[in-house]
């Protein structure tokens, strides 16, 4: 379960992840902030993090991602994270509940993410 403590960087001011992301030049808090060697939270950076959990195509899945239930169109979930209950949640689309917790199932599939895939959402901004 050592996938579970990866994480990806997102950069909120342009909405996409840092590729060659350098965890010589950062690190992260156990806050959740990210701080460069100088000693400078930044507060455009933000860590996305994985849940330790596959889809059935293998892919890690993160906070964020968008999943497909047994492959219906109409079974999407955003994978959240429940700071209070420290746990990963499914939140259903269409009725924007927490519909269960996100558990191993070889079920999901991983569709994208609501960071570079907004439409999926139906946001048309």
């Amino acid at each position: 379960m050592i996938d579970r403590f990866k994480y990806k960087i997102l950069d909120t001011v342009s909405n996409k992840f840092i590729d060659k992301f350098s965890k010589d030049n950062f690190c992260l808090t156990q806050d959740g902030f990210i701080i460069s060697l100088s000693g400078e939270i930044d507060t455009n950076l933000k860590p996305i993090f994985c849940t330790g959990i596959k889809d059935k195509n293998s892919n890690l899945i993160y906070e964020g991602d968008i999943l497909q239930l047994g492959g219906f169109k109409e079974m999407l979930y955003e994978v959240k994270w429940d700071s209070y209950m420290s746990r990963f949640y499914l939140l259903d689309f269409i009725t924007k509940k927490s519909k269960a917790d996100l558990v191993d199932n070889s079920f999901y599939e991983i569709k994208g993410n609501i960071y570079k895939h907004k439409l999926v959402l139906g946001d048309k901004k």
